[in-house]
């Protein structure tokens, strides 16, 4: 169930990305993001005052011996979540368009994958 609630939100953050493909900073898949991260922390005890490392976990044996069909997705997924976040600490608009860029090659990888109903993504 653990595996599987994270699953849920991972994939709600690539799902709000790719409504907001134009902008990714957009408020939904923020809101998406943030969300993860609460569980996240709460889930993992993680710090409060730290950012979130998207890839926790998920070297785990446990996730592999449990729920092998969610890993392929989980960690596609959870590298979208990753790049998002990283593309939020840019500091120059070369940053911003570079980290942009790789967040939308990531997110295309992981509808193309995993989505039932794909959708376009630039």
């Amino acid at each position: 169930m653990h595996y599987t609630q994270r699953l849920v939100l991972t994939a709600g953050v690539c799902q709000e990305l790719r409504r907001s493909s134009d902008h990714l900073g957009a408020m939904r898949p923020q809101n998406a993001l943030s969300l993860l991260a609460q569980w996240m922390r709460a889930s993992y005890e993680l710090p409060k005052n730290r950012d979130v490392d998207y890839m926790h976990d998920l070297t785990n044996p446990l996730l592999r011996e449990t729920v092998p069909q969610l890993e392929d997705e989980l960690v596609a997924g959870s590298e979208v979540c990753a790049a998002l976040a990283f593309s939020y600490t840019a500091d120059h608009s070369w940053e911003l368009e570079k980290d942009q860029r790789k967040v939308r090659g990531l997110l295309r990888g992981y509808l193309t994958e995993f989505d039932p109903h794909p959708g376009a993504v630039r």
